[in-house]
C-alpha cells in the first residue's frame, strides 16, 4: 500500500503534467497556487528541457495496463480491513500480488456499514515499460498516475454534475488510446479501454456499465476530451452511437487535447480523494526516497530540539510541582477520610483499598433498599424479550437473576447479536458473546453469558 506522501508532489510547488496517448505526447506545466493550480500548456519539447533542468513531471499508467477494483472489507474495523485488503487483491488480479505495482485506497462505507476500498494495480513489467516510453521522449516520471482516476476526478473538479447521482462519463477521445472513465460527484466506478475507430464497442462498454447500476434511472453526463474530442464530425457521430445507449448531456472541457495532461498535473499538485502513485516499490523514483529522508531528517531535529528545551526546563518544572504535589496529598488525605468515615493514614493505592472495603462494607448493609428501589425482574425480564425481537433473535433459553444472565437462541445476523449484547451493557451487565456457525438456512447459534453488577442491574 504506497503511502500518501508518495503519491503527490505538493511539497514542490510546481509540477509538469505528461500525457501518451499512443504516439501523441501531450504537456501542461501545473503551480501550485493557495488551494487552486494553474495550468500553461507546453510545447512537448520545451516540457522536456525543463525536465532535463531539473522540473519535476507526473505521467500515467494507460487504462489498458491497469487494474481498478472495489472490495467491501469483511470487516468493520479499518485496521483489520486494511490488512486483509492485500490479500483480497491477490485473489482478484490476473497476476501475482509481489509481480505488480498496487496502491489501495480507503472510499467511504458501504450499505452495509463496512468499509470500502478502491484498488489499482499494474504489472512491475508494464510500469518499467512505461517509464522508459517516458524517458525516451525526454521525461523521467516521479509519479505515474492511473489513466481513469485522473479523468474522472478532473472532470468532476472543473465542471460539478448537475446532480449528486449523475453518473459523469468521460470520453477520452485519442485514437488506439482512448478511454471511457464513469463516476459520480464523490466516487469513481470503472474505466475501460477503447479504440475511436471501433464505437460499436465502446457502446456495448456504455450499456455493460449502465445494467451495473444498482438503479437504471440515473442522469448521464457525457464530457468530451482527447485529441479527437475538436473533431466535430466524429463526435456527432459518436454520440449519436454512444448516447443512444444512455441518453443526457454532452459538454467539451476546455482545451481537450490537453486535459489528461492537465488532469496528471492538478492531481499531483492538489489534495483530493483516490490519489495514487504506480511508481513505488524498486522502480520509486529517487526524488520520492530523497524528500522522505529530509522529511524524516527534519522531524528528527524538531524532536532533538524539543527534547532539549523539555530537559532545560524540567529543573523548573520539578520545583513547581513539587509545592502541588504537597497541597494534592493533604486534599487526598482528606477526601479520603470524608469517604472512609474516619481516618486513613495510608497514601496510594493502599489508601484507595482501605477506601473501597469500607464503601463495600456499607453497600451490602444498602444492598436490600437498592434491590427495592430498582426496577424488578419482570420488568427486566420484558425489556430483554422486546429487545431480542426488535433484533431478529429468537430466545431458545433464558436465565435472569439479578447477579447474571444467560441468553440462547438464533439470530437472523452476526449485528443483531452486537445490538443485543450493547443493550445488556447498558442495563448494567457485562456481557460475553458467543457466536457459532450459521446453519443452512443462515440463521446464527448464539449464546450471551453476563455477569452484573451485586445489586439490581442500572
Amino acid at each position: 500500500m504506497t503511502r500518501t506522501s508518495r503519491g503527490h508532489l505538493r511539497w514542490a510547488g510546481t509540477a509538469i503534467g505528461v500525457a501518451r496517448n499512443g504516439e501523441t505526447i501531450a504537456a501542461v506545466r501545473g503551480e501550485r497556487r493557495g488551494s487552486r493550480v494553474a495550468y500553461e500548456p507546453l510545447d512537448v519539447g520545451k516540457a522536456a528541457e525543463m525536465v532535463s533542468r531539473g522540473a519535476l513531471c507526473a505521467g500515467h499508467m494507460p487504462a489498458r495496463q491497469t487494474i481498478a477494483r472495489w472490495f467491501e472489507a469483511p470487516f468493520d474495523s479499518k485496521w483489520k480491513a486494511r490488512r486483509v485488503m492485500p490479500t483480497l487483491l491477490d485473489i482478484h488480479l490476473p497476476f501475482a500480488l509481489e509481480d505488480s505495482c498496487h496502491a489501495i485506497m480507503a472510499g467511504g462505507r458501504a450499505v452495509s456499514g463496512r468499509a470500502r476500498y478502491l484498488a489499482v494495480a499494474a504489472r512491475i513489467e508494464d510500469v518499467r515499460r512505461r517509464i522508459e516510453e517516458l524517458n525516451a521522449a525526454g521525461f523521467d516520471p516521479v509519479v505515474l498516475d492511473h489513466e481513469g482516476l485522473a479523468l474522472w476526478s478532473q472532470s468532476i473538479s472543473e465542471r460539478e454534475p448537475s446532480a449528486r447521482d449523475a453518473v459523469r462519463i468521460v470520453v477520452n477521445a485519442a485514437g488506439d488510446a482512448s478511454t471511457l472513465a464513469f463516476g459520480t460527484a464523490h466516487e469513481f466506478l470503472a474505466v475501460y479501454p477503447w479504440r475511436t475507430r471501433d464505437l460499436e464497442s465502446a457502446a456495448r462498454l456504455v450499456k455493460a456499465c449502465r445494467a451495473a447500476l444498482a438503479t437504471q434511472d440515473a442522469v448521464a453526463e457525457w464530457a468530451w476530451t482527447g485529441p479527437e474530442a475538436a473533431d466535430a464530425a466524429f463526435v456527432a457521430r459518436a454520440r449519436e452511437i454512444l448516447g443512444a445507449h444512455w441518453t443526457g448531456g454532452h459538454f467539451t472541457h476546455e482545451e481537450p487535447a490537453f486535459f489528461l495532461a492537465r488532469a496528471i498535473a492538478g492531481r499531483a499538485l492538489s489534495d483530493g480523494p483516490f490519489r495514487c502513485n504506480l511508481r513505488i516499490g524498486a522502480l520509486e523514483h529517487r526524488v520520492i526516497s530523497e524528500h522522505e529522508r529530509r522529511v524524516t531528517a527534519w522531524s528528527a531535529a524538531v524532536l532533538c530540539a524539543s527534547s532539549l528545551f523539555l530537559f532545560g526546563s524540567s529543573l523548573g518544572v520539578r520545583l513547581m510541582l513539587s509545592g502541588v504535589e504537597q497541597g494534592l496529598d493533604g486534599e487526598f488525605s482528606a477526601v479520603a477520610a470524608r469517604t472512609a468515615g474516619f481516618p486513613v493514614a495510608a497514601r496510594g493505592q493502599h489508601a484507595l483499598k482501605i477506601v473501597e472495603a469500607a464503601i463495600e462494607s456499607r453497600r451490602k448493609d444498602l444492598l436490600p433498599f437498592i434491590n427495592r428501589a430498582g426496577p424488578s425482574l419482570t420488568d427486566i425480564l420484558g425489556e430483554i424479550t422486546a429487545a431480542a425481537a426488535s433484533n431478529s433473535l429468537q430466545i431458545a433459553s433464558l436465565n435472569l437473576e439479578r447477579t447474571k444472565i444467560c441468553i440462547n437462541g438464533m439470530a437472523g445476523d452476526w449485528a443483531g447479536c452486537q445490538r443485543m449484547v450493547s443493550f445488556l451493557k447498558d442495563l448494567g451487565y457485562d456481557p460475553r458473546l458467543d457466536i457459532k456457525d450459521s446453519g443452512t438456512d443462515g440463521r446464527v447459534p448464539f449464546s450471551i453469558e453476563a455477569g452484573g453488577l451485586e445489586g439490581a442491574p442500572r
